[in-house]
């Protein structure tokens, strides 16, 4: 098996947020992935969040989602994490990367649409 060598990613892109549970990120992953808009998506352990909101500081669960796509299909997936989100401010970033394997990166390509599929989640 040949090693896949390391190239520039001009257009390759994780997408951050969090949620409030296991089954919603569950559920905007699937989304996510059957409208083609990303390549994968990684559903970590969940963790504390501490923040202020309204002046008074919180504590509380959050579940993270991390989504590989094309850097070009960000401002789509980052506009349906957005719309289908249940938080009034939910964090949305994107993270280009400047360095990944070739095939990574291809398959990231070939995973993703530039057409998503009409459907709403």
């Amino acid at each position: 098996m040949s090693k896949s060598t390391i190239s520039t990613a001009p257009d390759l892109c994780e997408i951050k947020t969090t949620l409030p549970s296991v089954l919603a990120a569950e559920t905007l992953a699937a989304f996510l992935l059957d409208q083609r808009l990303v390549a994968c998506c990684h559903i970590l352990p969940s963790i504390t969040a501490v923040y202020s909101w309204n002046n008074t500081r919180h504590a509380d669960t959050e579940v993270p989602l991390i989504v590989k796509t094309r850097l070009s299909l960000a401002p789509a997936v980052m506009q349906a994490i957005i719309d289908s989100h249940p938080y009034d401010v939910p964090e949305v970033l994107c993270h280009s990367v400047t360095f990944a394997s070739a095939s990574y990166t291809s398959w990231v390509a070939e995973s993703t649409s530039d057409s998503p599929m009409p459907s709403m989640l």
